[in-house]
């Protein structure tokens, strides 16, 4: 790119450092002037500030990546996890609800058929002074209910026992 011209309305101005610490410019209308041996220094320690500075924030964005990555992979294992105690938490569940359910149901066939045997034995009784027929019926409607129940709710039928 070429240097702007004084026509451009701007002065350009290219600066060197000789051994007597003069700037010195091509532009005529700049004199030369004497460069303070502090300010030296001090223009010194700022390019090696920057310098130094420059690869510690390149150094410091890597390392901020780095341990961005790093929680990024830490929450996605720790998602995982979560997920995967969710899983067997709601396995152990399903294994205990159908474990519940299969007792349960050994439970109402064990009293089905205990019901039907009273009710058989009551229908083979035999009628007499102290069994009349009436009771025979009473009792037989009496197991009849307790079967309807058991079969219609078993957990409040075996909650009520």
């Amino acid at each position: 790119m070429p240097h702007p011209t004084p026509a451009d309305g701007l002065h350009s101005a290219v600066f060197t450092f000789d051994a007597v610490s003069t700037i010195t410019t091509i532009e005529p209308s700049i004199k030369e002037e004497r460069v303070n041996p502090s300010n030296r220094i001090l223009i010194l320690l700022a390019c090696l500030l920057a310098a130094i500075h420059l690869p510690s924030a390149i150094a410091a964005d890597e390392a901020r990546q780095a341990y961005d990555k790093m929680v990024e992979e830490a929450t996605q294992e720790a998602d995982e996890y979560l997920e995967e105690k969710q899983k067997q938490m709601d396995d152990a569940k399903r294994q205990s609800r159908v474990k519940k359910d299969a007792e349960l149901q050994a439970r109402i066939q064990a009293e089905q058929e205990r019901i039907l045997k009273q009710q058989h034995a009551v229908q083979n009784r035999g009628l007499g002074p102290d069994f009349t027929q009436g009771m025979k019926d009473n009792l037989l409607q009496e197991l009849q209910q307790r079967l309807n129940r058991l079969n219609s709710d078993p957990e409040a039928y075996f909650a009520d026992q």
